[in-house]
């Protein structure tokens, strides 16, 4: 039989889980600093291209992790259905979010959040504009997606045959807390597979491809 009080501490613990975002302004008295205790840093290989005898490049579906325990790589999940390429992924908390893509030819604008505690993909709200060979970063609990490539013709795989013209210089910002993709203002500059990092409260656009220049 659970006392008032066992009850009243599982309330807490369920509150606390619900809402990851505002851990840190709930957190119990009960908890407790902890010494010599890390969570292993993961090295991850997410999906993208294969070689196979029966084709030169075949889709990888799978995400995996690099275990340093056996010094091999080992399966973390399987990619959502029909994700294509030339997607972008980046960390955020405790998950990948993934964006865009191409899939036979054509841009994709979807979003999928692969939760690491629950181990299951979960489908979110699409991009306001479908891309490829764009770039994504986090940001607390945004995620800021730049620039790539949109619907051109003739999009094939490495990008050849792909219009000048489609490279953008659009900005997208995913509020996890609201689940709602946010336009913001264009970079300077379109560009695709260029290097996004953040520092601070500010997000750094490097190098990358201006039609059929490299910056």
């Amino acid at each position: 039989m659970l006392t008032p009080k066992c009850v009243d501490y599982l309330h807490e613990a369920l509150r606390f889980q619900a809402d990851p975002a505002h851990q840190h302004e709930v957190s119990s008295c009960r908890t407790q600093p902890r010494t010599h205790f890390h969570v292993k840093p993961r090295l991850l290989a997410v999906g993208g291209l294969t070689c196979s005898q029966e084709s030169p490049l075949v889709e990888n579906n799978l995400c995996q992790f690099y275990n340093e325990d056996t010094s091999r790589w080992e399966t973390l999940t399987k990619m959502p259905p029909s994700v294509g390429v030339m997607y972008s992924v980046c960390c955020v908390g405790r998950s990948l979010l993934l964006t865009g893509g191409m899939k036979e030819g054509v841009a994709l604008n979807q979003c999928w959040l692969y939760d690491l505690a629950t181990k299951k993909w979960e489908a979110m709200p699409p991009l306001i504009t479908a891309r490829f060979y764009h770039r994504s970063v986090s940001m607390g609990n945004s995620v800021y997606v730049v620039g790539g490539r949109g619907d051109g013709d003739n999009n094939v795989v490495g990008g050849r045959g792909v219009g000048d013209n489609n490279v953008l210089a659009s900005v997208e910002c995913l509020s996890l807390n609201r689940r709602q993709w946010t336009a913001m203002p264009d970079l300077p500059q379109a560009v695709y597979a260029a290097t996004v990092v953040t520092y601070g409260n500010s997000v750094f656009v490097f190098g990358g491809g201006m039609r059929r220049t490299w910056r």
